[in-house]
């Protein structure tokens, strides 16, 4: 029973490649002989006198000589066209490898963005009840502070002031129906984005 020959290692497109440049350049070289011998067989005919016995052999020679160099062209091209078969092999398999590594980690980021969102999720929910706490609180605050000093009326405003730099840092953005740019707020005349901006300078102090 004959034994399978064995397979070689699996070669890369790099590889085959350069395979295919290397015998390209050799089918040219040999194609430019042969042109060169045919040229001289021409010159030697037209120039030669029929019944030289010299001529005669050096014909000869040259008609060996092409015919090898034409049979040594045509195993180039065979083999350089080979070697392209085996480049458009390799080049598949490496795409079709890439598209797989591709889909595979377009998977992990998925599942992980699958996860992330089921846990911002639920620190959503937990931030939305803080919200609507701190809402309620902060109207709260006004309205026993109403006609009171202003500073006392403002802390509202400086605590939320903080929240809503934060959220910014973390690219959110919340506006109101006056169209302000923060996190929250009652909508109440006079909590607008200037007088919100006016208190910058009291975003770093822990005001409770």
């Amino acid at each position: 029973m004959a034994k399978a020959a064995a397979k070689g290692p699996a070669r890369d497109a790099g590889y085959w490649r350069e395979r295919v440049a290397v015998l390209r350049e050799k089918r040219a070289e040999v194609a430019a002989r042969c042109d060169a011998l045919i040229e001289e067989r021409i010159k030697t005919v037209l120039e030669a006198p029929a019944d030289d016995a010299a001529a005669a052999k050096r014909i000869d020679r040259l008609v060996a000589d092409f015919s090898r160099a034409e049979l040594e062209g045509q195993t180039l091209e065979a083999a350089a066209a080979g070697a392209e078969r085996r480049l458009a092999e390799a080049e598949a398999a490496e795409a079709e490898a890439g598209q797989a590594r591709r889909q595979a980690k377009r998977d992990t980021l998925l599942n992980a963005r699958a996860d992330n969102a089921r846990r911002a999720e639920e620190l959503i929910a937990a931030l939305g009840e803080s919200l609507a706490e701190m809402r309620t609180q902060a109207e709260a605050i006004m309205e026993m502070t109403a006609g009171r000093d202003t500073a006392e009326t403002l802390k509202p405003i400086k605590t939320d002031h903080r929240l809503q730099l934060a959220m910014s840092r973390a690219g959110f953005t919340w506006r109101d129906r006056q169209g302000a740019a923060h996190p929250l707020f009652p909508d109440t005349p006079g909590f607008a984005e200037a007088e919100i901006e006016a208190q910058a300078p009291y975003a770093a102090r822990d005001v409770r």
